[in-house]
């Protein structure tokens, strides 16, 4: 049995992480309107500094561990291989760095935004609305990267925006013909309009930050990391 490849590892990992980041956020945001638990809800933007904390000292406790076998930091002992880890993160290009201010900032839009569409949307349609990140990417790397895109995948992409709007308008007949009570609507305290609202606003900040992102690294002289 052939062993499972670093990069088909990576995108299973991804696809898990995704998976249960979800699921977690929306039972967390909704578990206050169940009646079992009266007890206040976690604030948003505690949530996403806590997780870029904890991404922070993950990514430094890696690169500490992998440049281990540098000879240079062998040498010097565990102070000066610290400090060979760290003086790099600090130090960097200025004009070059300035530039991933937009993405950064994007992405902590999306980041909480993230949190207030699952408040207000099912797992399943946000999954299915988190798609048009596919047809934002494509149209932007057609305007800022100048990518070719051939008939078929315009012809896909258009099926695509169709599949995410027939979703939201089989759910809103659904809704209308089974209209819950006033309680029920003011208990659950779920908005679907700006649910769909957050999700959009995700798709297009996050497919602009990928693609500026790319188009970034390509006009750098420097290695950007």
């Amino acid at each position: 049995m052939p062993m499972l490849s670093a990069k088909n590892a990576s995108l299973l990992a991804g696809i898990f992480q995704q998976t249960f980041l979800v699921l977690l956020i929306r039972y967390s945001k909704t578990n206050n309107h169940n009646g079992d638990d009266t007890g206040p809800s976690y604030l948003n933007s505690v949530a996403v500094a806590s997780a870029e904390v904890f991404k922070l000292c993950l990514s430094f406790a890696l690169e500490f561990i992998n440049s281990k076998n540098d000879e240079t930091n062998r040498r010097g002992g565990r102070v000066a291989h610290l400090r060979n880890v760290v003086k790099p993160m600090l130090l960097c290009n200025d004009k070059e760095s300035i530039k991933l201010i937009v993405p950064a900032l994007l992405y902590l839009i999306q980041n909480n935004l993230l949190f207030v569409a699952l408040a207000n949307l099912s797992v399943g349609m946000y999954q299915v609305t988190n798609q048009g990140k596919l047809l934002t990417t494509a149209l932007l790397s057609r305007i800022m990267l100048k990518k070719h895109i051939s008939s078929m995948q315009y012809l896909s992409i258009a099926i695509l925006g169709f599949g995410v709007a027939l979703i939201h308008l089989s759910d809103y007949q659904a809704g209308k013909k089974t209209e819950p009570s006033a309680a029920e609507v003011i208990e659950s305290g779920q908005n679907h309009f700006l649910g769909l609202i957050a999700v959009l606003i995700c798709c297009v900040t996050s497919s602009f930050s990928g693609v500026y992102f790319e188009w970034v690294l390509k006009r750098s002289p420097t290695q950007l990391s």
